[in-house]
C-alpha cells in the first residue's frame, strides 16, 4: 500500500485517536488494537492531494502544540495518555476558539477511523455492517478507456449526457427507449451492491466525491457529501421522494412569472410518471425504526403535523444503510432503475469519463471532450459528436463545465442553495435506537415548512455519529457507550439563493456560502422547535450542534436557553444534501441561465438537467424533482429530435 503519511504523522493520529477515546471498562480497546494506523492511512489515500497536505500539516501543528503553548517541553507523541488528556481539556478551557477548531477537527479526522472497527461496532450494539448484499443486480457499464482505445477516440451519437445521476438517469431511459442513440459519460467507477463496503465508514471514504470531506468556505462552514459513482448520489441518499410542494410553485409564479406547464398541475402527470418508474411507496410503520419513532411520538404528543416518507424503495428490509449502499439492492436508485433500462433499449453508460469541455460549432453544441481513465490507470481523450448535449453532472459541477466551455452569463454559478440541515441528539435512559430494522429517513413533520423548516429523520452509525458528540475525552466516550440510547434527527432550511460556485485548485468547486440573516433566524427557530419535540417524546438530555450550547438538560426553558447563548452562524455545526440553483431556468432572460425548456440561453442543443436548474430551494429533498424536470426536458428533446 502507497504511504501517504510518515511514521511520525502517524503516531501523532494515533496519539490523538486514542486521547480522545480513552479505554474504560467497558470499551478498552486502544487505537493499537484496532489496527488504527493501516485504516487512518488507507483513508487518507482517498483524499484529494490538498486536503492531504492540509491534514500532514495538522497533524504536526499537533506534534508541537504543547511545547509552542508553554504547557510540556514535550511533543504530542512524547506526553503520558494523563497529560495528553489534560492537555485537550486545557485547549478547550483556555484558548478559546483555536481550542475548540483544534479539538473539533483532531475528533472528526480519527475517531470515525477508531469507531469503524468490527469489535468496536458489535460493543457499542451496531449491527448495520452485519448486513451485507446477498445478492448484486448488474447492467452492462463499459470502462471508458476502453472504449476510447476502441473507438479510436471518437464517438457519434445523438445525444450525449454528461452525469448519471437523478437528472442523466431519466434523460438517457426516456430518449433511448424512443429510438435516439445515446451516451452517459459519468466520472465516478461503477458500484454494484456487492462491492459495497461493509462499514458506513468504509462507505463514505470510498462511494462520496473525496471521501466525503467537500465544504463550503463562509460562516458557517457546511459539510456537503455527495456521490461519484455510477448512479450518482442517488446510490447514497436516504430515497427520500416529495413533490415541490404547492407554495413553492406559487412564489416561482409570483416572483418569477413561472408558466403553467411548470406549476403544480403541469407537473403532476410527469410525477406520476416518474413515481411508478421508481417503485415510490410509503413507509411502513414495521420498518419506521426506532430512531424515527421518536418523531413520531413527539409530534403526536405536541398535535404537530407529520407523517410517514415516501421513497423509492421495492422490497426494503429496513437494514438502516440507504447513505451508504442498500445491500438489498430494495432502493430503486439510477443504477437499479433507469441507466439498466436505458441500456437495454440501447444507450450506453461509460465510467471513468470525465468531461472537461462541450464543443461548438458557432453556437450549437456538437459534443464533448472527455478525458477517460481505464481500469489499468491509463487516461486517454474521447470525443463525442453529437446532434445534443444534456449536462446533467450536478449544481457543483455543471456550472464550472459550462464556463469552461465558454458559456457566460451573470448568474451562472450563482444563486446556490443547500437546503442547510442541522440535527440534534438525545438521551433515552433505557431504549435502543440500535435494534431492529429501521430507515434512516422515514417520518417527517411538515408542522413549519412554509416557514422555511422541515423536520426528517437522520440515523446515524455510532462511528460517524461521533463527531457530533460534545465534551472531553471521557465524557465523549462515556457518551459513546450509550449510543443504543442515543436519538438523532435534525431539520433542512429553505435558504436563500445566496451561494456561489467558483473553479478552485485542480478545477475541482470551490464553494462560497454564508448563512443569510433570515436563514440564521430559522435555524434558531428550528433548534427551539426540535428541543420541544425530543423533550415531549421523553429525551432526558440534549446535544446541540453548538460550542455555546453544547448540552441541554430536559427541564430546562429551551427558548431561554437558547437566546441566552447567542449562537451566531459561525457556532453552528451544518452539513448539506442537496446543492441547487447555480444554473436557474424560468423566463426571465437576465435572471436565468436557462430558459423553460433547460436550454442554454443563447445557444442551440446544450440543456441542463439536474439540480441546478431549479430557480429557488425547494423546501424538500429533491431527487423526485430532479426526475420528473429531467423526464420533461428528454420528452422535448425527442419532439426535437424527431422534427428533424
Amino acid at each position: 500500500m502507497p504511504r501517504y503519511l510518515s511514521r511520525h504523522e502517524l503516531s501523532v493520529a494515533s496519539a490523538l485517536a486514542g486521547c480522545l477515546a480513552p479505554p474504560t471498562e467497558a470499551l478498552p480497546q486502544r487505537p493499537d488494537d484496532v489496527g488504527f494506523e493501516d485504516r487512518f492511512e488507507w483513508f487518507v489515500g482517498y483524499l484529494p492531494v490538498l486536503e492531504r497536505l492540509l491534514l500532514r500539516l495538522f497533524l504536526n501543528m499537533i506534534w508541537a502544540l504543547p511545547a509552542l503553548l508553554c504547557f510540556r517541553l514535550s511533543s504530542f507523541s512524547g506526553l503520558t495518555e494523563a497529560d495528553r488528556q489534560l492537555f485537550v481539556e486545557r485547549l478547550c478551557d483556555r484558548y478559546g476558539v483555536l481550542g475548540r477548531v483544534v479539538t473539533k477537527l483532531g475528533l472528526m479526522l480519527t475517531l470515525p477511523v477508531f469507531y469503524a472497527h468490527e469489535e468496536l461496532r458489535d460493543a457499542l450494539g451496531d449491527r448495520t455492517h452485519q448486513r451485507r448484499a446477498k445478492k448484486s443486480l448488474t447492467f452492462p457499464v463499459e470502462d471508458g478507456g476502453e472504449v476510447a482505445r476502441a473507438e479510436d477516440g471518437v464517438l457519434e451519437v445523438d445525444v450525449v449526457i454528461v452525469g448519471s445521476g437523478a437528472g442523466g438517469a431519466p434523460v438517457a431511459r426516456e430518449l433511448a427507449e424512443r429510438g435516439h442513440r445515446v451516451v452517459v459519460l459519468e466520472e465516478g467507477g461503477y458500484r454494484p451492491s456487492s462491492s459495497f463496503p461493509s462499514r458506513a465508514f468504509d462507505a463514505l471514504t470510498e462511494l462520496y466525491r473525496d471521501a466525503g470531506v467537500v465544504a463550503s468556505v463562509g460562516a458557517p462552514m457546511v459539510m456537503l457529501p455527495v456521490g461519484k459513482l455510477v448512479g450518482g448520489s442517488t446510490v447514497i441518499n436516504s430515497g427520500t421522494c416529495f413533490r415541490i410542494p404547492g407554495f413553492i410553485h406559487e412564489r416561482w409564479r409570483r416572483d418569477y412569472q413561472m408558466p403553467e406547464e411548470l406549476g403544480l398541475e403541469g407537473l403532476r402527470p410527469i410525477y406520476e410518471w416518474v413515481e411508478e418508474r421508481v417503485s415510490v411507496q410509503q413507509v411502513t410503520p414495521d420498518i419506521l425504526g426506532t430512531n424515527n419513532d421518536i418523531a413520531r411520538r413527539g409530534s403526536e404528543a405536541l398535535g404537530w403535523s407529520g407523517g410517514y416518507l415516501s421513497r423509492n424503495a421495492s422490497g426494503c428490509q429496513g437494514s438502516n444503510r440507504c447513505a451508504f449502499g442498500c445491500p438489498e439492492d430494495a432502493k430503486q436508485a439510477m443504477h437499479l432503475s433507469y441507466l439498466p433500462q436505458a441500456v437495454a433499449a440501447g444507450a450506453r453508460v461509460l465510467s471513468g469519463a470525465r468531461v472537461e469541455k462541450v464543443t461548438f460549432s458557432q453556437r450549437r453544441a456538437t459534443g464533448v471532450i472527455a478525458r477517460v481513465m481505464g481500469a489499468d490507470g491509463r487516461s486517454a481523450r474521447l470525443r463525442v459528436k453529437a446532434r445534443r448535449v444534456v449536462v446533467a453532472a450536478g449544481a457543483l459541477f455543471t456550472p464550472l463545465l459550462l464556463r469552461a466551455s465558454g458559456v457566460r452569463h451573470r448568474n451562472l454559478g450563482r444563486r446556490l442553495t443547500l437546503h442547510p440541515a442541522v440535527k440534534i441528539s438525545g438521551l433515552f435512559p433505557g431504549e435502543d435506537f440500535l435494534d431492529g430494522p429501521g430507515v434512516p429517513q422515514s417520518y417527517y413533520i411538515d408542522e413549519f415548512q412554509e416557514e422555511g423548516i422541515m423536520m426528517e429523520g437522520a440515523h446515524i452509525p455510532p462511528d460517524l455519529a461521533s463527531i457530533a458528540l460534545p465534551g472531553g475525552p471521557f465524557e465523549h466516550k462515556a457518551l459513546m457507550e450509550r449510543s443504543r440510547e442515543l436519538a438523532m434527527f435534525g431539520f433542512l432550511v429553505s435558504d436563500e439563493p445566496s451561494g456561489t460556485v467558483h473553479r478552485g485548485l485542480g478545477g475541482r468547486p470551490f464553494l462560497r456560502y454564508d448563512l443569510s440573516a433570515g436563514d440564521h433566524q430559522r435555524v434558531i427557530r428550528g433548534l427551539k422547535k426540535l428541543c420541544q419535540l425530543f423533550v415531549a417524546a421523553g429525551a432526558r438530555t440534549l446535544y446541540l450542534p453548538t460550542w455555546k450550547l453544547p448540552k441541554l438538560d430536559a427541564d430546562a426553558d429551551i427558548e431561554a436557553a437558547i437566546e441566552a447563548a447567542n449562537i451566531k452562524p459561525i457556532d453552528l455545526e451544518v452539513a448539506a444534501f442537496h446543492p441547487l440553483g447555480t444554473c436557474g431556468f424560468g423566463p426571465s432572460p437576465e435572471l436565468f441561465p436557462l430558459d423553460c425548456d433547460l436550454r442554454v440561453r443563447g445557444y442551440e442543443g446544450l440543456y441542463v438537467a439536474d439540480g441546478s436548474v431549479f430557480p429557488s430551494s425547494l423546501a424538500v429533498n429533491p431527487q423526485l424533482s430532479i426526475m420528473a424536470i429531467a423526464t420533461r426536458c428528454a420528452w422535448h428533446l425527442d419532439e426535437q429530435l424527431r422534427q428533424e
